[in-house]
């Protein structure tokens, strides 16, 4: 009787010590993935063609993102309505405007990318700088399954500063319509934001909430998430060979003598240079 109570006690007390290391492991490696969340700001320039002039480009919308690695090749992923406005867009390039896109790191630092690659549909954007230092997150090479739980790292309504990266958990609850749903509160500005399961490792990006309900995550799904970087893989190459030789360097003109179409270009290198 004695040995059978014992055993039952050292069961017991092994699933908890087991637990409880289990914990301890995920907590270590969703802190090592926040090192590679990123905030995104997404920023207008007006221009007026009767007048010959720019607007100082605003802060129009603020998304989240993450430095992913594919291969050999690293990007920063984020939303595609993060990262192309659209409409909006085209409207201001037809002055000579534009959109330009910051991105602000755990430790502040603030930096100027570009676009490398989006996909509307999917509702994906992979974007690029130069010298990308911050650590990449990898992608699972298992897609998740229901019931399963998973964490999300983002900036909801713009709430991030340095090191303070907000943190949700919640429950895969599978796909429908080439969406992936999450049970994971979401809210404006965690467009963007990295899913991630228990070994830190990338299984999908927020894009959007249930209308009904914000407790309802939407996001890429991991299969299409997986083809998007794939397909992408020759884009990034491309771009971190250019952004290696200063191949996509904005030129920087004498704003006195340029027609109204490079103006916007003054105004970007300013914006480069805050």
């Amino acid at each position: 009787m004695n040995k059978l109570i014992f055993t039952m006690a050292f069961l017991f007390f092994g699933s908890i010590i087991t637990s409880c290391a289990s914990q301890v492991h995920v907590h270590a490696n969703i802190r090592t993935a926040k090192k590679s969340f990123v905030k995104v700001e997404t920023y207008i320039a007006q221009c007026d063609k009767e007048r010959g002039a720019c607007m100082t480009p605003r802060l129009f919308a603020s998304g989240s993102g993450a430095v992913v690695r594919y291969r050999n090749g690293k990007a920063i992923l984020t939303a595609a309505h993060v990262c192309y406005l659209g409409e909006i867009e085209k409207e201001l390039n037809k002055t000579g405007g534009g959109v330009l896109l910051k991105i602000q790191d755990r430790i502040g630092r603030k930096s100027t990318v570009h676009v490398i690659k989006y996909n509307i549909h999917h509702d994906v954007c992979l974007l690029g700088m130069s010298d990308l230092d911050l650590p990449a997150l990898r992608l699972s090479v298992k897609k998740p399954i229901y019931g399963e739980r998973m964490y999300n790292i983002s900036a909801p309504m713009g709430i991030s500063n340095e090191e303070m990266v907000p943190v949700f958990e919640g429950l895969f609850m599978g796909n429908d319509k080439n969406r992936a749903h999450y049970g994971i509160p979401t809210i404006g500005g965690a467009s963007g934001s990295p899913i991630l399961n228990s070994r830190g490792e990338l299984v999908g990006m927020i894009h959007s909430v249930h209308f009904r309900f914000h407790h309802l995550t939407l996001s890429v799904t991991y299969k299409n998430l997986w083809n998007f970087l794939k397909d992408s893989q020759d884009d990034i190459d491309t771009y971190v060979q250019r952004s290696a030789s200063n191949a996509i360097d904005w030129p920087t003109p004498d704003v006195e003598t340029l027609p109204l179409e490079m103006y916007f270009l003054k105004y970007l290198e300013d914006f480069e240079e805050e």
